[in-house]
């Protein structure tokens, strides 16, 4: 049974200080990295940090988080000691690991973590509605990486885990990465992994249960059991069409897109390829508001950017990719 579920220990053996694990549920993301922590910490004595992305996050940590793993420690005591916003793992009540929540880590720069050397970031990943991302939030985690790691050699890695939820986050976006396609779906870039864990075991059991049958055909099966992501579909989606014209360049997420036209065909298409000698550079967003750059916001528009919009609404604007698509949509939703 144990083969059917995520193996961790393959993932650990590319040595990478980055590891982007995205699964179905229930094939043992936070499971494994349970185990990995609580091993690790009897073996070696190094501790370990969970990260979420509130302190809300934690309220039902303290009676929950071991629930599914303690059977496996039957002569040792694993329980959570926590106060507002300090949360420490305790195995027979020495301390092997501490919960911190990112949206306040800048508040622990101060505190020495010299006996961590694994840090868990537990769905890296969130449900469009459900929650939000902190702003430059990619950053505030590497601040907290460094405010552990400092100049050490022994620090493992960072995992992060999480469903598949949308492939367009700020984590995939910040270091351009992309979907793995060989048969072990993990690609590597420089130190950073990437893996979509898939099992056909794992597949067919929860196929056969009585809940995949009772999903079977939907969009949650194919995003629960067969690991797509559950926000991301292919509407829209193009190879790159011919004779096209370019317009201008729209930046969102501090990443540029080229916006075209085909007028033979009627259509625009959204590209991550960039005309960089195009002066006409639009963002929605003040943050990303830069020198040579044009703010569009209130009465502030421009025609081309305005007919973009009324081309998207008429169903002729089309993508290169799912990326594309959905960063430019987060741009221009409020126009819609």
């Amino acid at each position: 049974m144990d083969n059917i579920f995520w193996n961790l220990k393959e993932t650990l053996s590319y040595n990478k200080l980055l590891n982007f694990i995205v699964g179905a549920r229930g094939c043992g993301k936070s499971y494994g990295c349970k185990e990995w922590c609580i091993d690790d910490y009897k073996k070696t004595g190094k501790q370990f940090i969970w990260v979420r992305r509130f302190n809300s996050e934690f309220t039902d940590f303290k009676t929950t988080y071991f629930n599914d793993i303690k059977h496996n420690y039957p002569d040792d005591d694993l329980s959570i000691l926590s106060n507002q916003y300090s949360h420490k793992f305790l195995f027979n009540d020495e301390i092997m690991g501490y919960g911190i929540p990112l949206s306040i880590s800048l508040k622990k720069k101060s505190i020495p973590y010299n006996n961590v050397d694994k840090i868990i970031f537990d769905e890296f990943i969130i449900e469009k509605g459900s929650s939000h991302y902190l702003k430059n939030e990619v950053e505030v985690f590497l601040d907290l990486m460094e405010t552990v790691i400092r100049l050490r050699d022994d620090f493992k890695c960072a995992m992060f885990i999480a469903n598949a939820i949308t492939f367009t986050n700020p984590y995939f976006l910040y270091f351009n990465i992309i979907k793995p396609n060989n048969k072990k779906m993990i690609k590597t870039l420089g130190d950073i992994l990437i893996q979509f864990v898939s099992n056909n075991d794992f597949i067919t059991l929860k196929k056969e249960s009585r809940f995949g049958k009772l999903i079977e055909g939907s969009n949650y099966a194919r995003f629960s059991i067969e690991n797509e992501f559950l926000r991301d579909n292919a509407d829209f989606i193009i190879p790159t069409p011919p004779n096209l014209r370019y317009l201008f360049t729209m930046k969102s997420k501090n990443i540029l897109y080229g916006i075209w036209v085909n007028y033979d065909k009627g259509i625009m298409y959204a590209s991550a390829k960039v005309d960089p000698s195009c002066r006409l550079i639009y963002t929605t967003m003040i943050e990303e508001h830069k020198p040579n750059t044009m703010l569009l916001k209130g009465g502030s528009r421009s025609s081309l950017f305005d007919g973009f919009v009324k081309n998207f609404k008429c169903g002729c604007v089309y993508f290169d990719s799912i990326t594309t698509k959905n960063v430019i949509l987060e741009t221009i939703k409020h126009t819609l």
